[in-house]
């Protein structure tokens, strides 16, 4: 995967590679073992130690959630591209609710929130005039204890005799129409999910469908708009036990995992761009070794090169938002954008 920020490794050295002319498919297998060592060096040496990698979010259940990489020893943060294309950090929330959201609707308490909510806001009122008496027409979403959510309209009718004549009476005749299914929990109650939420946005008037998903938010003690609005992209929360850190917002399915490294290179690490030449740098220094046709001056002239440009990597790393001293004999969970 490849961006105007980072290069894998693999794209990094194929870029190498048709920078020095050199795009033999033999010597691809040598050159990427070299390139792990390389990055390797140059990530330990120079950036301490801190890495990043795209992760695949698990989306399969709320709360969303990836693993931390074997390779990471401390978790830093999460960074996710948003619409403008551009890097953001995902800001952390200590008491984010983790538990699986399966187990959350196993609680079953059958207050009938929603279904209080949606019977007393959805009800319309009209007067039809009868032989000068004003009768109710009555518009009403209806839930039903199998989660059936009904249109019933009761409208006033006058009575006939068999010849057409007013019987001076009135009968109400109530019409009903199957809008949608609710799902339910196991023991019958209707399931506060974000599922049966976006069910009641499509069929009820915008104020029942803000009170039922304030009630959905509160139940599974979601954030409030004014805690949003913090941070529009959202929010992480890291477990240490189980590795797992969890997503809350905007998340896009891939989100970029920053960690210290245990110091062993893997092939979907990420180099920074601004790390790129000092890579190259590297690659020319690491086969430079192997060369036969290179005399002694050569090889010392690119090696001399290669740590100049270690050097000139570590005065950039201010720039690019890395202070290397903090993470110097420190243990703090310390969180970076990189």
């Amino acid at each position: 995967m490849q961006n105007a920020n980072y290069y894998t490794i693999s794209d990094a050295l194929e870029k190498y590679m048709a920078i020095s002319g050199n795009n033999s498919t033999s010597l691809k297998m040598q050159y990427m073992v070299r390139a792990l060592e390389i990055w390797k060096e140059i990530r330990n040496d120079v950036l301490k130690f801190i890495s990043n990698k795209w992760v695949q979010v698990d989306k399969s259940e709320l709360p969303y959630k990836v693993k931390l990489p074997n390779c990471a020893s401390m978790f830093l943060g999460i960074t996710v591209k948003n619409k403008c294309d551009e890097y953001v950090s995902l800001s952390k929330w200590d008491n984010m609710p983790t538990t699986p959201y399966k187990d959350v609707l196993k609680k079953c308490d059958c207050n009938d929130a929603l279904k209080s909510c949606i019977e007393s806001t959805e009800v319309t009122i009209e007067y039809v005039n009868i032989d000068a008496v004003n009768y109710q027409k009555v518009v009403t979403k209806k839930v039903y204890t199998n989660g059936d959510v009904y249109i019933e309209t009761s409208s006033p009718y006058e009575k006939f005799d068999a010849n057409g004549d007013t019987l001076g009476e009135v009968d109400i005749v109530v019409d009903k129409q199957m809008i949608c299914n609710l799902a339910l929990k196991e023991c019958g109650c209707i399931e506060i999910s974000q599922e049966n939420i976006k069910k009641i946005e499509s069929f009820c008037c915008h104020e029942t469908f803000l009170k039922c998903n304030q009630i959905c938010n509160d139940e599974l003690n979601q954030p409030n708009e004014d805690y949003l609005s913090q941070n529009s992209t959202g929010y992480y929360s890291y477990s240490e036990p189980n590795r797992n850190v969890y997503l809350y917002g905007n998340i896009p399915s891939q989100v970029l995992v920053n960690y210290i490294t245990t110091g062993e290179s893997e092939s979907d690490e990420l180099i920074p761009n601004y790390a790129f030449m000092t890579f190259v740098k590297g690659m020319d220094w690491i086969n430079s070794r192997y060369s036969k046709t290179m005399n002694r001056l050569e090889k010392r002239e690119i090696e001399r090169e290669y740590s100049a440009s270690k050097s000139e990597l570590e005065l950039k790393l201010p720039r690019n938002k890395i202070n290397v001293s903090d993470f110097n004999g420190s243990t703090k969970n310390i969180f970076m954008q990189w």
